[in-house]
Protein backbone atom coordinates (compact mmCIF):
# COMPACT_ATOMS: atom_id res chain seq x y z
CA UNK A 1 0.00 0.00 0.00
CA UNK A 2 0.92 3.58 -1.00
CA UNK A 3 2.26 5.68 1.93
CA UNK A 4 3.66 9.46 1.57
CA UNK A 5 7.22 8.13 2.00
CA UNK A 6 6.92 5.88 -0.82
CA UNK A 7 5.62 9.00 -2.38
CA UNK A 8 8.17 11.05 -2.08
CA UNK A 9 10.69 8.91 -2.95
CA UNK A 10 8.92 8.18 -6.13
CA UNK A 11 8.53 12.25 -7.04
CA UNK A 12 12.24 11.74 -5.86
CA UNK A 13 13.56 9.41 -8.27
CA UNK A 14 11.30 11.50 -11.27
CA UNK A 15 13.34 14.68 -10.43
CA UNK A 16 16.55 13.11 -10.42
CA UNK A 17 16.80 13.54 -14.54
CA UNK A 18 16.39 17.19 -13.96
CA UNK A 19 19.46 17.57 -11.48
CA UNK A 20 22.47 16.12 -10.46
CA UNK A 21 23.43 14.97 -6.69
CA UNK A 22 26.32 14.33 -5.19
CA UNK A 23 26.57 11.52 -2.26
CA UNK A 24 28.54 10.10 0.41
CA UNK A 25 28.21 7.84 3.31
CA UNK A 26 27.06 8.29 6.73
CA UNK A 27 29.78 7.02 9.21
CA UNK A 28 28.31 7.82 12.96
CA UNK A 29 27.73 10.72 15.05
CA UNK A 30 30.94 12.62 16.55
CA UNK A 31 30.40 13.19 20.11
CA UNK A 32 32.20 14.69 23.02
CA UNK A 33 33.11 13.28 26.39
CA UNK A 34 29.30 13.50 27.19
CA UNK A 35 28.33 11.82 24.56
CA UNK A 36 26.53 14.52 23.28
CA UNK A 37 26.45 14.79 19.11
CA UNK A 38 28.61 17.80 18.06
CA UNK A 39 29.18 17.25 14.47
CA UNK A 40 28.65 14.40 12.00
CA UNK A 41 31.29 11.55 10.43
CA UNK A 42 31.20 11.29 6.63
CA UNK A 43 33.13 9.29 4.16
CA UNK A 44 33.10 8.18 0.22
CA UNK A 45 32.55 12.08 -1.07
CA UNK A 46 34.29 13.20 -4.09
CA UNK A 47 35.64 16.20 -3.24
CA UNK A 48 36.00 18.90 -0.29
CA UNK A 49 32.80 20.83 1.33
CA UNK A 50 32.39 24.01 2.17
CA UNK A 51 29.47 25.77 3.89
CA UNK A 52 26.98 22.49 2.69
CA UNK A 53 24.08 20.97 3.19
CA UNK A 54 24.03 17.19 4.39
CA UNK A 55 20.95 14.91 3.55
CA UNK A 56 21.12 12.20 6.19
CA UNK A 57 19.13 9.05 5.57
CA UNK A 58 16.55 10.30 8.33
CA UNK A 59 15.88 13.00 6.41
CA UNK A 60 17.37 15.70 8.58
CA UNK A 61 19.44 18.18 6.83
CA UNK A 62 22.67 19.25 9.00
CA UNK A 63 25.01 21.50 7.89
CA UNK A 64 28.91 20.86 7.14
CA UNK A 65 31.03 23.79 7.70
CA UNK A 66 33.84 21.44 6.09
CA UNK A 67 35.14 18.70 5.17
CA UNK A 68 38.36 17.86 4.05
CA UNK A 69 39.05 14.58 1.93
CA UNK A 70 42.70 14.29 3.56
CA UNK A 71 42.11 12.56 6.86
CA UNK A 72 37.72 13.03 6.19
CA UNK A 73 37.96 15.75 8.53
CA UNK A 74 34.36 17.13 9.27
CA UNK A 75 33.89 20.62 10.88
CA UNK A 76 30.46 21.54 12.11
CA UNK A 77 28.72 24.58 13.85
CA UNK A 78 27.01 24.04 17.18
CA UNK A 79 23.72 24.76 15.40
CA UNK A 80 24.71 22.16 12.24
CA UNK A 81 21.35 19.98 13.35
CA UNK A 82 17.97 20.48 11.96
CA UNK A 83 18.26 22.90 9.03
CA UNK A 84 15.71 24.02 6.59
CA UNK A 85 12.98 22.99 8.53
CA UNK A 86 13.63 19.36 9.34
CA UNK A 87 13.29 17.55 12.47
CA UNK A 88 16.69 16.16 14.32
CA UNK A 89 16.66 12.58 14.28
CA UNK A 90 19.22 10.52 16.52
CA UNK A 91 18.70 7.30 14.56
CA UNK A 92 20.74 6.94 11.27
CA UNK A 93 21.62 3.96 9.75
CA UNK A 94 25.69 2.98 9.70
CA UNK A 95 26.65 3.21 6.16
CA UNK A 96 23.48 5.07 4.61
CA UNK A 97 23.48 7.39 1.83
CA UNK A 98 23.76 11.11 2.19
CA UNK A 99 23.33 13.60 -0.07
CA UNK A 100 24.73 16.73 -0.58
CA UNK A 101 23.23 20.06 -1.45
CA UNK A 102 20.02 17.95 -2.20
CA UNK A 103 18.17 20.04 -5.60
CA UNK A 104 15.34 18.30 -3.83
CA UNK A 105 15.32 17.66 0.03
CA UNK A 106 12.54 15.24 1.50
CA UNK A 107 10.90 17.19 3.70
CA UNK A 108 10.19 19.69 1.03
CA UNK A 109 8.71 16.78 -1.18
CA UNK A 110 6.31 15.95 1.26
CA UNK A 111 5.35 19.49 1.90
CA UNK A 112 4.81 19.41 -1.37
CA UNK A 113 2.49 16.20 -2.47
CA UNK A 114 0.79 17.42 1.00
CA UNK A 115 -0.29 20.51 -0.83
CA UNK A 116 -1.03 18.61 -4.05
CA UNK A 117 -3.65 16.39 -1.71
CA UNK A 118 -4.96 19.80 -0.59
CA UNK A 119 -5.43 20.98 -3.79
CA UNK A 120 -7.29 18.12 -5.14
CA UNK A 121 -9.31 17.70 -2.01
CA UNK A 122 -11.61 20.68 -3.44
CA UNK A 123 -12.38 19.03 -6.54
CA UNK A 124 -12.41 15.37 -5.21
CA UNK A 125 -14.42 13.55 -1.74
CA UNK A 126 -14.07 10.75 0.14
CA UNK A 127 -16.13 8.04 0.10
CA UNK A 128 -17.39 6.19 3.19
CA UNK A 129 -20.43 3.96 4.78
CA UNK A 130 -22.41 3.38 7.59
CA UNK A 131 -24.98 0.57 8.39
CA UNK A 132 -28.00 1.96 10.02
CA UNK A 133 -30.84 -0.66 12.14
CA UNK A 134 -34.25 0.10 11.39
CA UNK A 135 -37.17 0.45 13.74
CA UNK A 136 -40.20 0.36 13.08
CA UNK A 137 -41.42 4.34 13.54
CA UNK A 138 -38.20 5.61 12.77
CA UNK A 139 -37.62 8.40 10.82
CA UNK A 140 -34.06 10.01 12.29
CA UNK A 141 -31.49 8.49 12.04
CA UNK A 142 -27.95 9.70 12.93
CA UNK A 143 -25.15 9.66 10.78
CA UNK A 144 -21.14 9.65 11.70
CA UNK A 145 -20.13 13.55 12.03
CA UNK A 146 -17.79 13.22 9.38
CA UNK A 147 -20.97 13.08 6.74
CA UNK A 148 -20.45 16.41 4.56
CA UNK A 149 -23.29 14.71 1.52
CA UNK A 150 -25.43 11.51 1.22
CA UNK A 151 -24.33 9.65 -1.93
CA UNK A 152 -26.64 6.71 -1.49
CA UNK A 153 -29.11 5.14 0.47
CA UNK A 154 -30.12 1.58 0.07
CA UNK A 155 -32.37 -0.97 2.41
CA UNK A 156 -31.34 -4.71 2.67
CA UNK A 157 -33.82 -6.94 2.64
CA UNK A 158 -34.29 -9.87 5.10
CA UNK A 159 -34.33 -12.68 2.38
CA UNK A 160 -31.79 -15.24 1.04
CA UNK A 161 -30.84 -12.74 -1.52
CA UNK A 162 -30.35 -9.61 0.80
CA UNK A 163 -30.81 -7.69 -2.07
CA UNK A 164 -30.33 -3.41 -1.63
CA UNK A 165 -32.80 -1.87 -2.69
CA UNK A 166 -32.40 2.05 -3.40
CA UNK A 167 -34.46 4.61 -1.52
CA UNK A 168 -35.31 7.57 -3.41
CA UNK A 169 -37.49 9.39 -0.67
CA UNK A 170 -34.50 10.78 1.84
CA UNK A 171 -33.26 14.12 3.13
CA UNK A 172 -30.52 15.31 5.22
CA UNK A 173 -30.41 17.79 7.97
CA UNK A 174 -26.62 18.81 9.06
CA UNK A 175 -28.30 21.43 10.51
CA UNK A 176 -30.37 20.47 13.34
CA UNK A 177 -30.19 22.08 16.74
CA UNK A 178 -27.92 19.28 18.46
CA UNK A 179 -25.25 20.02 16.13
CA UNK A 180 -25.59 16.57 14.54
CA UNK A 181 -26.04 14.87 11.77
CA UNK A 182 -29.46 13.50 10.14
CA UNK A 183 -30.74 11.22 7.80
CA UNK A 184 -34.50 11.83 7.16
CA UNK A 185 -36.44 8.48 5.86
CA UNK A 186 -39.85 7.77 6.01
CA UNK A 187 -40.66 5.11 8.57
CA UNK A 188 -39.94 1.60 6.89
CA UNK A 189 -42.64 -0.45 9.36
CA UNK A 190 -39.83 -2.92 9.88
CA UNK A 191 -37.45 -3.66 12.81
CA UNK A 192 -33.91 -4.87 12.06
CA UNK A 193 -33.49 -3.87 8.72
CA UNK A 194 -30.36 -2.20 7.52
CA UNK A 195 -29.80 1.17 5.86
CA UNK A 196 -26.65 1.54 4.34
CA UNK A 197 -25.83 5.21 3.61
CA UNK A 198 -22.97 5.80 1.29
CA UNK A 199 -22.14 9.38 1.85
CA UNK A 200 -19.32 11.96 0.93
CA UNK A 201 -16.98 12.54 3.67
CA UNK A 202 -13.76 15.61 3.75
CA UNK A 203 -10.38 14.57 2.65
CA UNK A 204 -7.82 13.75 5.72
CA UNK A 205 -4.77 15.82 4.86
CA UNK A 206 -1.88 14.09 6.35
CA UNK A 207 1.17 15.91 8.50
CA UNK A 208 4.06 15.93 5.88
CA UNK A 209 6.54 15.04 8.61
CA UNK A 210 4.25 11.41 8.67
CA UNK A 211 6.16 9.71 6.23
CA UNK A 212 4.05 6.19 7.41
CA UNK A 213 0.61 7.79 6.92
CA UNK A 214 -1.19 5.65 4.32
CA UNK A 215 -3.19 6.63 0.95
CA UNK A 216 -6.20 4.97 2.19
CA UNK A 217 -5.76 7.32 5.23
CA UNK A 218 -6.72 10.15 2.88
CA UNK A 219 -10.14 8.41 1.56
CA UNK A 220 -9.28 9.50 -1.82
CA UNK A 221 -9.66 7.00 -4.89
CA UNK A 222 -6.80 4.78 -5.15
CA UNK A 223 -6.61 6.09 -8.78
CA UNK A 224 -5.90 9.60 -7.98
CA UNK A 225 -2.32 8.37 -6.28
CA UNK A 226 -0.72 10.15 -9.16
CA UNK A 227 -1.83 13.56 -8.75
CA UNK A 228 -0.32 14.54 -5.73
CA UNK A 229 2.72 13.99 -7.50
CA UNK A 230 2.34 15.48 -10.76
CA UNK A 231 1.40 18.58 -8.58
CA UNK A 232 4.52 18.50 -6.67
CA UNK A 233 6.61 18.18 -9.78
CA UNK A 234 5.03 20.96 -11.28
CA UNK A 235 6.33 23.26 -8.13
CA UNK A 236 9.19 21.90 -7.24
CA UNK A 237 11.16 22.06 -11.06
CA UNK A 238 11.31 25.57 -10.70
CA UNK A 239 12.96 25.60 -7.67
CA UNK A 240 16.49 25.50 -8.95
CA UNK A 241 15.85 28.11 -11.79
CA UNK A 242 14.81 30.03 -9.50
CA UNK A 243 18.38 30.23 -7.92
CA UNK A 244 19.83 32.42 -11.21
CA UNK A 245 18.12 35.48 -9.45
CA UNK A 246 19.98 35.61 -6.57
CA UNK A 247 23.33 36.25 -8.57
CA UNK A 248 25.55 37.35 -5.59
CA UNK A 249 24.70 34.13 -3.81
CA UNK A 250 26.47 30.76 -2.74
CA UNK A 251 23.01 29.60 -3.78
CA UNK A 252 22.99 30.60 -7.33
CA UNK A 253 26.34 28.72 -7.98
CA UNK A 254 25.78 25.88 -6.04
CA UNK A 255 21.81 25.34 -8.07
CA UNK A 256 22.05 26.73 -10.61
CA UNK A 257 24.51 24.64 -11.95
CA UNK A 258 22.30 21.74 -11.79
CA UNK A 259 20.31 22.78 -14.24
CA UNK A 260 21.07 20.76 -17.48
CA UNK A 261 19.82 23.21 -20.50
CA UNK A 262 15.96 22.39 -20.19
CA UNK A 263 14.31 25.22 -19.63
CA UNK A 264 12.29 24.30 -15.97
CA UNK A 265 9.31 26.94 -16.98
CA UNK A 266 7.56 24.82 -19.70
CA UNK A 267 8.83 21.43 -17.81
CA UNK A 268 6.53 22.93 -15.01
CA UNK A 269 3.95 23.81 -17.39
CA UNK A 270 4.03 20.44 -18.95
CA UNK A 271 3.40 18.99 -15.33
CA UNK A 272 0.56 21.24 -14.65
CA UNK A 273 -1.71 20.06 -17.64
CA UNK A 274 -0.89 16.60 -17.48
CA UNK A 275 -2.38 17.18 -13.65
CA UNK A 276 -5.40 19.08 -14.83
CA UNK A 277 -5.97 16.04 -16.89
CA UNK A 278 -5.83 13.60 -14.59
CA UNK A 279 -7.72 15.45 -12.16
CA UNK A 280 -10.60 15.70 -15.00
CA UNK A 281 -10.52 12.25 -15.27
CA UNK A 282 -11.27 11.40 -11.51
CA UNK A 283 -13.48 13.90 -10.48
CA UNK A 284 -15.57 12.21 -13.88
CA UNK A 285 -15.26 8.86 -12.66
CA UNK A 286 -16.62 10.07 -8.87
CA UNK A 287 -19.51 11.86 -10.96
CA UNK A 288 -19.96 8.29 -12.94
CA UNK A 289 -19.82 6.20 -10.17
CA UNK A 290 -21.90 8.64 -7.76
CA UNK A 291 -24.36 10.62 -9.62
CA UNK A 292 -25.87 13.24 -8.22
CA UNK A 293 -29.37 12.03 -7.04
CA UNK A 294 -32.59 14.16 -5.98
CA UNK A 295 -32.62 14.86 -2.58
CA UNK A 296 -33.39 17.49 -0.15
CA UNK A 297 -31.07 18.72 1.97
CA UNK A 298 -31.95 20.41 4.81
CA UNK A 299 -29.55 23.17 5.42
Amino acid sequence: MATLGSLVESVIGDMRQYASERTGTFVDWSRDGGMNIIGVQLADISSDLYNARVELASGEIVHVSSYILNGSTTNCPPWFRAQSGTVANDVVAVNSRVIIDPAFPRHEVARKIVDGIQAISTDLFAVAETNLTTTPLASNYELPADCLGILGVTLEDIGPTQQHKSLVNWSLDTKNSDSKVYLRVNPVGLSGWTLRVTYRKAVVIPDPAALSTTWASTGLPDSAQDLPGLYAKAQLILSPEAARTQQSSVEQGERSRMLQGWSATSSSRRFQELFATRLDDERRKLRDRFPVRPHRELV
